[in-house]
């Protein structure tokens, strides 16, 4: 087993670095339509970051939909309603974490990279 995981981690870098140099050797030209998301280091984090913050404020309100769904089924059960509070208290708690997490972060960001934290462009066809 710790052969097989050995072995995984090799490979996996192995095709990282094959990627990386792949992409590079042979200079992809990128297509008009596609944005530049990740076409210098400022953009590539602030892509990065937006796809965090994105995730997980999306798992912490599933966390609080399951939290309400679990507090109506409860049914006047004091130890499953306790449950469903703390869950919805705790879902609550870590999307205001995530709020300004991506308030700071973005101000972060735009300070060292010279830019808004949400610049997109649309490619005009």
């Amino acid at each position: 087993m710790h052969k097989l995981i050995s072995l995984a981690k090799k490979g996996g870098f192995a095709v990282l670095v094959t990627l990386i140099f792949a992409g590079s050797a042979l200079a992809i030209a990128n297509p008009s339509a596609v944005p530049n998301t990740f076409s210098n280091l400022g953009q590539s984090i602030r892509t990065i970051f937006n796809v965090v913050i994105i995730i997980s404020a999306i798992a912490f309100v599933i966390l609080f939909l399951v939290g309400g769904i679990q507090y109506l089924t409860a049914s006047g059960n004091e130890e499953q309603s306790g449950k469903a509070r703390k869950l919805l208290l705790d879902a609550v708690i870590g999307l205001v974490i995530v709020l300004a997490a991506w308030g700071i972060g973005g101000w972060i960001i735009s300070q060292f990279t010279g830019g808004a934290i949400t610049t997109q462009t649309i490619p005009e066809s």
